[in-house]
């Protein structure tokens, strides 16, 4: 079975208070930076990370607006969506207890870039509190997507970011997929979503290919068209996850986002190639031959090995 973009990894060990969406806004922040750590989600106190049932009960609610009224459940957003779920997640950096902000600060650079630009895909997110530099004077930062504001936040937030949203949206992937593309260096959620799709497409089709190889050099037919090319702009993208892995440790994002900039492209000459390929075959959804399979790699690319031209 193909896995989805916002399919769980491991089921969500807190669905009384937290969403499932929630859990796999987690998951990816862990696949982002190896070796962080989950702060929490849910704690009985003031605040998003609590949940609205419980901030009424404690009669911390006089109505939308209302200043005496939790700042979490004031606004008209933040009164819709499950009672029953907290709002905020903490991501926490173990390498910030002994002062390395590097890996913390370099997220922190982003979301901050995010909104001083008054990126969109901010809509549905109330605050970010966490590392922003690698400066210890001042403890962490706090953005406020909705005022936009900035104000200092207390010394926790030197080891891990703060992220609250809506609660109208406590519930959608769409809007923890923004933050995440954010966070991830990508301009738009449609890029990220792209670079998922084809990591999602690399995994799923790994089996396939090796079957049409396996097929190949037996000089068996059995292999239909799409088994053998359709699957092969994916496995391009195997590149980018090296990159990324290699990228993690880096100081500069100014080098990073170039890096990964000209290998996009060239992923794009890539898919280019693969096209034409395609188009070079015999038309028809039948088994391709090993001649016809010669053929249209020689037309496009001048050779089947990269190095030693067919006549």
């Amino acid at each position: 079975m193909t896995v989805g973009i916002y399919d769980l990894k491991t089921p969500n060990p807190y669905p009384a208070v937290v969403t499932d969406a929630q859990w796999w806004f987690w998951e990816q922040l862990a696949e982002l930076e190896p070796g962080t750590e989950l702060g929490g989600f849910y704690a009985n106190k003031p605040g998003h990370h609590n949940t609205r049932r419980n901030l009424i009960a404690q009669k911390l609610d006089f109505g939308a607006f209302d200043p005496r009224t939790d700042y979490s459940i004031r606004r008209p957003v933040d009164r819709l969506g499950p009672d029953d779920k907290c709002s905020a997640c903490d991501w926490s950096f173990p390498w910030a207890w002994s002062g390395d902000f590097t890996r913390s600060a370099k997220y922190g650079r982003r979301v901050k870039a995010a909104f001083d630009r008054r990126d969109s895909r901010l809509a549905g997110w109330r605050e970010f509190l966490g590392q922003t530099d690698t400066d210890r004077s001042v403890a962490g930062e706090g953005l406020d997507f909705h005022m936009w504001t900035t104000r200092t936040p207390d010394s926790s937030h030197e080891t891990h970011h703060h992220f609250s949203e809506d609660r109208e949206v406590v519930g959608s992937f769409e809007n923890k997929a923004k933050m995440i593309s954010i966070l991830a260096g990508y301009d738009s959620l449609a890029a990220w979503q792209a670079a998922k799709e084809d990591d999602m497409l690399t995994a799923a089709d790994e089996p396939i290919i090796q079957h049409a190889v396996h097929s190949m050099r037996l000089g068996k037919s059995t292999t239909t068209l799409g088994q053998v090319i359709q699957p092969l702009p994916g496995q391009m993208t195997e590149l980018l996850s090296v990159v990324r892995a290699v990228l993690a440790s880096s100081t500069s994002d100014e080098d990073a986002d170039a890096i990964l900039a000209e290998i996009r492209r060239q992923g794009e000459l890539t898919r280019a190639a693969v096209a034409g390929i395609l188009d070079a075959l015999p038309e028809g959804d039948g088994p391709v031959s090993r001649e016809d399979l010669v053929a249209a790699l020689t037309t496009v690319l001048g050779s089947v090995d990269g190095a030693t031209p067919v006549s």
